[in-house]
């Protein structure tokens, strides 16, 4: 605990569990949000290292770069493992304006369900 040191080997990044659909959902992010996308397909791993039946179009890792030095990363779970997705997660994004932040809101609430509706909140402007 305490402040993070700058010789911290490695930041805390969000890790998202997709349900099959890991690549749609981090192109999407990518494209509202800009950045460097990666992505490992299960194809791409050394031989025997996917998990038995794994369609090797799954993703293995996904790891966006954010402007600004975020990194948001994502995966596939594992077919058939029994481990299921994460049950909620949020992504936290500070945008540079509230229009900026309202156009981001509404193009990821699209299609998904909304808890909170956009709005001002106590520890935001």
């Amino acid at each position: 605990p305490g402040d993070p040191q700058p010789e911290d080997p490695m930041p805390v990044a969000p890790y998202r569990g997709f349900p099959g659909c890991c690549r749609a959902a981090m192109e999407a992010y990518a494209a509202l949000l800009g950045g460097s996308l990666r992505v490992m397909t299960w194809a791409e791993a050394p031989p025997g290292a996917a998990p038995p039946g794994t369609d090797g179009s799954r993703v293995l890792h996904a790891e966006l770069r954010l402007p600004g030095g975020g990194v948001l990363m994502g995966a596939d779970t594992p077919e058939g493992t029994g481990f299921p997705s994460p049950g909620g997660a949020a992504v936290l994004h500070r945008a540079e304006s509230p229009g900026r932040a309202r156009a981001l809101f509404e193009a990821l609430a699209e299609g998904g369900e909304v808890a909170l509706p956009f709005g001002r909140a106590f520890w935001s402007e």
